[in-house]
């Protein structure tokens, strides 16, 4: 989907453009079709690294996946972890803390 990898060029361009090395282990490509439970298993190993505290996730889907996660491992956004999305959705209202989103 050329949206996903225009988003994709432009995460690797903010952190070029803020003196950041990209690291392409903290990039996690999840294919669209697979599983959900295969994706929590993905997200989880991920989050589980002990220096990520915050997470851009480019999809709804993958926002509600990630959301499970972190309750999953008892990390509560806001406190523990940051979630930003790049949609805004009118059901990331309703979570407390709010999830930032991209506009």
């Amino acid at each position: 989907m050329e949206q996903i990898i225009e988003r994709y060029d432009g995460y690797k361009k903010a952190l070029e453009d803020n003196g950041i090395k990209y690291d392409g282990s903290l990039v996690l490509k999840i294919h669209f079709n697979q599983e959900e439970r295969e994706t929590i298993a993905q997200i989880k190993e991920l989050f589980g690294n002990e220096k990520n505290d915050a997470v851009l996730l480019v999809i709804n889907y993958l926002i509600i996946s990630g959301l499970k996660v972190l309750k999953q491992i008892n990390k509560k956004v806001g406190d523990d972890f940051a979630v930003i999305a790049y949609n805004d959705h009118e059901a990331f209202e309703l979570h407390t803390p709010s999830i930032s989103a991209v506009q």
